[in-house]
C-alpha cells in the first residue's frame, strides 16, 4: 500500500507549477458503504504503455516498501523493522479498546509491502476484525459531504475541464483532509509520548510513482488523455495541500508522509445519528485493493460495516486459509488507481471500472448531419456553436469524453451527437431543451449521479 517512489524521499520539494485556487473535488476519498459492487462491463482503455512505465520503474533505485520505509529519517535493519511490527502488534491488544481479530496475520503481501492474510477459513458474512474507534486516529468531517459538494456545471463543461472533475475535493472536504493530516502530524512530533507512536511507526512513506515523488514522462502521460488529465490533477492539488501544511511542518518529506496517509488510507465514517468522521483505522487500513490476477479469479474478499463503538470487517464471500484479504476501494480506474494510490495493475485493461477517451475539436461544428447529407451552412453552424457554448463549451480546447459514462442518456457525449444530427438552426432552435435537458434547472444533473461505492474513503495503498 505504497504510493509508488522511484527516488528516495527529497528533503525538499522538488519544482512546482502555480497553484490553482482550492476548488477541489473527492480523490482517493470516497463516501463510507457496504461493499458488493457488481462489475459492469465497459470499454476499456490503454491508459499508458505500462510495459514501458515497468521499465521506468526498473531503471530507479529499488523502491522502499513496507517496513522498509518505515523510518522517515533512517533506513532501520530488519531486526529494528520487525520490532517495530511487533510493538505495533502488541498495541494493538493494549488496554480495554483492543483490536478483536479473528485468524489474521500481518505479513508481506505479493502486491507489494505488507497485507492481512487469513489464517483459517472464514464463511461469508463473518467478522473478521473489530477496530474500536478509540484506536482509531480521526477527526470531525460534519462537513465532509460529497455530494452537496458537488458543483453543478453545464453538461459539456465537464468534458471541457483541463483538470479531471473526480480527483478534486471541494473546499470544505479539504478541510477535513487537512485536519487529519495535521493531527497526523501532531502525533508524530509527539514520539514516543503519542498514544500511536506504534502505530505511526508501521506507516509506510508515499510510493515510488507518487506524482510528488516522480516527474513521470511528458510522452508517458500524454498518451492517455485521461491519465493525463488525472495525473496533472491529482499533482496541483496535492500541492496545494502540502502549500496547506507547511505552518504546522517545515520537513517536506514529513508534509507527504501525512498526506499520502490520509489520501490512501483513511474513511470516511457515517454514524447511526448521522455524525461524521475521517479516520485512519488501524490494522484495517493494511488491507490491499483488489485487481484481477493471473493466479485466480476471485473478487474482492471483505467489505465492512460500521458499530456504535466499533468498525467490523466481515467476509464478502467464502475466504480460504491463506488468502490475503482484499477490499474493493471504489469504482477506480487504472488511472484513477495509478494516480491517487499507485497501483500499477498487474493484468491491464482487464479492470471492469476502466473509460476510453472521445477526444473532440472544434471542427465537429462543420461536420455534416449525415452520411449523405450536404456541409452545413453558416447559420447552422452559428447555431451549433451558440448552443455548445450555452452549455459549457466555449470551442477553445478539446472536449474529453469518457466513455461509457459519457453515452448514458444524461451524458454530454450523446447529447453532443444529438445535437449534430440536426440538419437546421431551426431544429436547433426548437430541440434544444430537448436535446439538453440535463442543463434545465430542477434537471438531476448527472455530476450528482455518484454510483454506490464499494467501501472506504481514502483506502490503503497497495504496499503498505
Amino acid at each position: 500500500m505504497t504510493f509508488m517512489t522511484s527516488t528516495p524521499l527529497m528533503a525538499s520539494p522538488p519544482p512546482r507549477p502555480a497553484p490553482r485556487p482550492p476548488r477541489l473535488r473527492s480523490g482517493g476519498l470516497l463516501p463510507s458503504g457496504r461493499s458488493g459492487l457488481r462489475l459492469r462491463r465497459s470499454s476499456s482503455q490503454v491508459l499508458l504503455p505500462l510495459l514501458t512505465l515497468q521499465a521506468c520503474r526498473r531503471s530507479v533505485p529499488a523502491p522502499r516498501r513496507g517496513l522498509e520505509a518505515l523510518s522517515l529519517d533512517t533506513k532501520p535493519r530488519a531486526q529494528a523493522q520487525e520490532q517495530q511490527l511487533a510493538a505495533f502488534r502488541a498495541w494493538l491488544k493494549e488496554g480495554n479498546a483492543a483490536v478483536q481479530s479473528r485468524g489474521v496475520r500481518l505479513q508481506r503481501s505479493p502486491l507489494g509491502g505488507l497485507g492481512l492474510f487469513a489464517q483459517k477459513n472464514f464463511p461469508q458474512g463473518a467478522v473478521i476484525l473489530e477496530v474500536p474507534f478509540e484506536k482509531c486516529l480521526e477527526v470531525d468531517a460534519h462537513h465532509f459531504d460529497l455530494d452537496d459538494a458537488t458543483v453543478l456545471q453545464p453538461i459539456l463543461a465537464r468534458a471541457a475541464e483541463e483538470y479531471d472533475v473526480d480527483a478534486f475535493v471541494e473546499v470544505e472536504a479539504q478541510k477535513a483532509v487537512l485536519a487529519l493530516c495535521q493531527r497526523l502530524l501532531l502525533e508524530r512530533q509527539q514520539g514516543a509520548s503519542s498514544k500511536f507512536a506504534e502505530y505511526l511507526a508501521v506507516i509506510p512513506d508515499p510510493s515510488e510513482l507518487h506524482p510528488l515523488q516522480l516527474r513521470w514522462p511528458k510522452r508517458l502521460s500524454e498518451q492517455s488523455a485521461l491519465l493525463s488529465r488525472m495525473h496533472h490533477t491529482v499533482l496541483e492539488r496535492d500541492n496545494a495541500c502540502m502549500e496547506a501544511l507547511q505552518p504546522f511542518e517545515q520537513v517536506w518529506k514529513r508534509r507527504c508522509w501525512a498526506l499520502n496517509a490520509v489520501w490512501t488510507r483513511a474513511v470516511h465514517l457515517v454514524g447511526a445519528e448521522g455524525e461524521e468522521r475521517l479516520s485512519l483505522v488501524p490494522l484495517m487500513d493494511f488491507m490491499n485493493h483488489w485487481t484481477p490476477t493471473r493466479s485466480t479469479s476471485e473478487t474482492w474478499s471483505c467489505f465492512y460495516e460500521i458499530a456504535s463503538d466499533h468498525l467490523a470487517v466481515r467476509a464478502e464471500r467464502a475466504i480460504s486459509k491463506g488468502e490475503e484479504l482484499t477490499l474493493l476501494y471504489g469504482e477506480f480506474s487504472d488511472a484513477q488507481l495509478l494516480c491517487n494510490y499507485g497501483i500499477c495493475p498487474e493484468m491491464p485493461c482487464r479492470n471492469a471500472f476502466d473509460e476510453a477517451a472521445v477526444s473532440i475539436g472544434p471542427y465537429v461544428l462543420s461536420s455534416p448531419a449525415g452520411e449523405e447529407a450536404a456541409a452545413p451552412d453558416g447559420a447552422l453552424v452559428a447555431a451549433r456553436a451558440a448552443c455548445l457554448a450555452r452549455h459549457g463549451w466555449a470551442l477553445q480546447q478539446k472536449l474529453v469524453f469518457r466513455v461509457p459514462q459519457e453515452l448514458r442518456p444524461s451524458g454530454g457525449l450523446l447529447a453532443l451527437a444529438r445535437l449534430l444530427s440536426l440538419e437546421t438552426a431551426e431544429e436547433v432552435a426548437q430541440l434544444e431543451d430537448e436535446i439538453f435537458w440535463m442543463d434545465l434547472p430542477g434537471a438531476v444533473h448527472p455530476n450528482t449521479e455518484i454510483p454506490e461505492r464499494n467501501l472506504r474513503g481514502a483506502c490503503p495503498n497497495r504496499g503498505g
